[in-house]
């Protein structure tokens, strides 16, 4: 049977677990004594603190303070949340009335004109002073008069807010050629030509004020026309409200968030009360720590230790064979119950008898063993745990010579024995055993050309 020369650990999380998990009472112990004095050390501290007027004194200062902070961060939340509130409502109401967020932009019913403005104005060539051009005031008094008056009295026939007819309506100026343009869109062509004929009316009605106030003209309408297409400027447009409406709900939850965050400055109290309230959060934080510092020594040992941890593990890292078992089961001690329960959770055999164990132990020898007549019985334990094994493997093998012998490390006659019998079985302590130890057994066998048979873990 060949040692494993390259075996690398790995580290058995389970077994980690219970490791720590036995060490409860430590863990507990510890945890209990750091809580008291964490805890007894903050309401001695407070304690102090309460009979010290200046203390007292800075404390109440210092509650106003925060107080005062507190209900200007609180009273400028509200606030927030309110407007957030009251544009969100005017948003949907927008969303709800609007027309332009109904148009389909794949169907824009649109009606348009452009209008030519043409006054007597005329260039005189070989004159140093011109004659004024008044078009561009007619113009743009024609275009206000369409945004003041034309869309409003369409809004009031359509009994609906002037912003969602704006939002409607374009209005796009040539002052180069005397000229502008008005477009109209709809998700009806009807409604799109009546809202064009309310404007319309409302050029032709100030054409002869304009004639009187500023100069007389004539106001031409051409390229009348109305036509369905698409337009995905309209999409972006509805797209963007959309987002804006979201932006303003994703607003409102956090604002709303951080109102239910704030928390209201706790006044300063002087009793014993008082005290113990503020030493129970260090009663907790040292019980943790407590708890923390054991589990983390315990795991730091396991992970440094050299000793057999496990009968899976001898078995992986030496490769020799499992003859069995001595589980001696958890020792009585106070609140045994939970030991119990771990066993169980473990996986620990603590019901079967011993010589269950030794009648299962001599039948592993006998099939690992063979025809072997002769086997050494030795290991790293004690003398007289070496002679109790060896004893009940007289009795359960009696055509097979059973020898002891102590520590091969530090016993000639051990070493002596090694090349008179055909075969030897260690004898391995979980807990107090180490691995250099056995690697050392099993080395020192093999090089005396003998056969490791297994071994059994106590």
């Amino acid at each position: 049977m060949e040692y494993n020369d390259t075996y690398e650990q790995e580290i058995d999380l389970k077994d980690l677990m219970f490791v720590v998990l036995r060490k409860w009472r430590s863990i507990l112990v510890v945890a209990i004594i750091l809580a008291a004095l964490a805890g007894g050390f903050k309401i001695g501290q407070v304690l102090s603190q309460q009979s010290d007027p200046e203390f007292l004194k800075t404390a109440e200062e210092d509650y106003e303070k925060d107080l005062a902070i507190y209900e200007m961060n609180k009273a400028a939340k509200e606030r927030e949340i309110e407007n957030l509130m009251l544009d969100l409502e005017n948003q949907d109401k927008y969303m709800e009335d609007s027309v332009l967020m109904s148009i389909s932009p794949y169907d824009v019913s649109v009606s348009s004109v452009d209008c030519f403005v043409k006054t007597d104005y005329e260039i005189m060539p070989n004159m140093v002073y011109q004659n004024i051009n008044y078009a561009d005031s007619l113009i743009k008094s024609y275009t206000a008069a369409v945004k003041k008056d034309g869309l409003k009295k369409v809004a009031d026939e359509e009994n609906t807010d002037i912003r969602y007819i704006e939002e409607l309506v374009t209005i796009n100026i040539d002052y180069d050629n005397d000229m502008f343009s008005i477009q109209v869109k709809h998700s009806d062509p009807e409604k799109a030509e009546a809202i064009m004929d309310g404007i319309m009316s409302t050029l032709r009605g100030i054409r002869g004020k304009l004639s009187s106030a500023i100069t007389n003209h004539t106001l031409s309408v051409m390229n009348e026309m109305s036509s369905v297409t698409i337009d995905l400027a309209i999409s972006d447009e509805q797209k963007s409200k959309k987002d804006y409406v979201n932006t303003l709900e994703t607003s409102l939850q956090t604002k709303q968030d951080e109102l239910e965050e704030l928390s209201e400055p706790v006044k300063p109290a002087v009793s014993k009360l008082s005290a113990i309230k503020s030493g129970l959060k260090y009663v907790i934080l040292g019980g943790i720590l407590g708890a923390f510092m054991v589990v983390f020594v315990v795991c730091v040992a396991f992970l440094m230790s050299d000793k057999v941890a496990s009968a899976k593990e001898l078995k992986n890292r030496f490769n020799i064979k499992t003859l069995g078992v001595l589980e001696a089961g958890s020792k009585k001690k106070a609140f045994g119950i939970v030991d119990r329960w771990l066993d169980r959770l473990e996986g620990v055999d603590v019901t079967t008898p011993d010589n269950v164990r030794y009648e299962v132990i001599a039948a592993n020898i006998r099939n690992y063993a063979k025809d072997a007549k002769s086997l050494l019985v030795t290991g790293t334990v004690d003398k007289t745990v070496l002679d109790v094994v060896a004893g009940k493997l007289k009795e359960l093998l009696p055509g097979v010579q059973i020898s002891c012998g102590e520590d091969m490390r530090v016993t000639a006659y051990t070493l002596e024995q090694l090349s008179k019998h055909e075969g030897v079985i260690l004898v391995e302590k979980k807990g107090v055993s180490t691995y250099t130890g056995v690697s050392q057994e099993v080395e020192t066998v093999k090089n005396v050309g003998k056969e490791t048979v297994g071994y059994i873990l106590v």
